[in-house]
C-alpha cells in the first residue's frame, strides 16, 4: 500500500497481490475448518464453542463487527512496526503472541481467523454462505483493511523520505490505474 501511495506501484498490482493473499488464506481456512467440522476430532463441547464464535458475530450486527475489526486491523498492522524494533527472535515471537492474544481476549475480529470460524460454522450448521459472509466476514475484511491501511500505512507514508528517489521512478496517473507496473524495483 505504501508503494501505491508513493506512486511506485499500481492499483491493479495492489489488488492482484491482495487477491492472491486473501484467496490463499480463504482456501487454507476452509481446508483447516472442514476436517474439524465433519470428524470427531473435537469434543461436542468444543464443536458448540466453535459455532458460538460466528453466532456471536452474527448477533453483533454489521457496524459492531466492522468497528471491532478496525481495532484488530490496527493491532495487526502494529506488529509490522514493532517487529522492526525487536532485537531478537524471542522478542518478536512474544510480540506476535501478545498482540494476537489481545485480539482474542478483547473479542476483536481478524479476517483470517474469522474466515476459519465462518467456514466451520457453515460446515456444521449448513447456514447460508451469503448471509454468513455478507453480515459477518465482509465487515471484518473491510474493518481490518480500514484499520491497517488508514492508521499505519498513511502514517508510514507521511514519514517517507523521497529526497533520494528520482521523479523518473514515479508512475503516471494512467500507469497507476491501468498497468501492472511497480514494486520494490521502482524505488
Amino acid at each position: 500500500m505504501a508503494l501505491v501511495l508513493a506512486r511506485r506501484a499500481s492499483y491493479p498490482m495492489l489488488i492482484r497481490v491482495w487477491g492472491i493473499v486473501i484467496v490463499g488464506n480463504l482456501v487454507g481456512a476452509a481446508l483447516g475448518a472442514y476436517p474439524l467440522a465433519v470428524t470427531e476430532v473435537l469434543s461436542p463441547e468444543a464443536m458448540e464453542a466453535g459455532q458460538e464464535f460466528t453466532e456471536k458475530g452474527l448477533e453483533h450486527g454489521w457496524l459492531t463487527v466492522f468497528t471491532k475489526a478496525v481495532f484488530a486491523g490496527w493491532l495487526v498492522a502494529g506488529i509490522v512496526w514493532l517487529d522492526h524494533a525487536a532485537q531478537d527472535t524471542i522478542s518478536r515471537l512474544l510480540q506476535v503472541y501478545v498482540i494476537f492474544y489481545t485480539i482474542a481476549a478483547a473479542e476483536l475480529y481478524h479476517v483470517i481467523t474469522a474466515a476459519a470460524d465462518a467456514f466451520f460454522y457453515l460446515f456444521v450448521t449448513g447456514a447460508s454462505p451469503v448471509v454468513v459472509f455478507s453480515t459477518y466476514w465482509l465487515p471484518i475484511l473491510l474493518g481490518n483493511t480500514v484499520g491497517g491501511v488508514l492508521l499505519f500505512t498513511l502514517v508510514n507514508y507521511a514519514r517517507m523520505d523521497d529526497s533520494d528517489l528520482s521523479d523518473s521512478s514515479l508512475l503516471s496517473p494512467r500507469e497507476m490505474f491501468l498497468s501492472w507496473r511497480g514494486g520494490p524495483d521502482k524505488l
